[in-house]
C-alpha cells in the first residue's frame, strides 16, 4: 500500500504474466478503510468479502453488481464488470493518461487490444478538434 501498487502473480492473470497494477491515493485510503471495517467483523486474509466473511466469489458479485443496477435505474443487462474496465480506460484517457502507459498497466499482449476497450463520444471529439484543429 504504501508504493501505491498491487503486485499480481502470473498465476492470477489470464495471460499468466505477472502485472504491476497501480494505485490512486483515493483507492489506497478506500482499500484500507475497508481492511479496518473487515477486521471489525471477521478474520480473514481477503479484503473483498462475502457477508458470512468469507472470499467474494464472482457470481455473488455479478448478482450484487445487477441488484445494485435496479436500485439506481440502470438496466441490468449494461451493467458488468468488464464495464467497469472500458469506464477506467476512458477515463484515464480523457483525463491525460496516455495510451502506451495504460497499455503497459493493463498488460495486452496487444495495443489494440487495449484500444478496443476505450468509448470516446462525439462531444469529447469536437472538444479534441477545438483545440488541437
Amino acid at each position: 500500500m504504501k508504493a501505491r501498487c498491487i503486485h499480481l502473480p502470473g498465476w492470477m492473470n489470464k495471460n499468466r504474466k505477472p502485472r504491476v497494477v497501480p494505485l490512486s491515493q483515493g483507492t489506497v485510503r478506500e482499500l484500507l478503510s475497508l481492511i479496518k471495517r473487515n477486521k471489525t467483523y471477521f478474520e480473514s486474509d481477503y479484503i473483498f468479502l462475502s457477508k458470512k466473511g468469507d472470499s467474494l466469489k464472482a457470481d455473488r458479485f455479478l448478482k450484487s453488481l445487477n441488484e445494485y443496477a435496479i436500485k439506481v435505474g440502470v438496466d441490468p443487462k449494461l451493467a458488468y464488470p468488464h464495464q467497469f474496465r472500458s469506464y477506467f480506460y476512458t477515463a484515464y484517457l480523457l483525463n491525460g493518461g496516455d495510451l502506451f502507459t495504460l497499455h503497459r498497466i493493463v498488460s495486452h499482449a496487444d495495443i489494440e487490444t487495449t484500444r478496443s476497450y476505450v468509448r470516446v463520444n462525439d462531444e469529447h471529439n469536437r472538444d479534441q478538434h477545438t483545440q488541437f484543429g
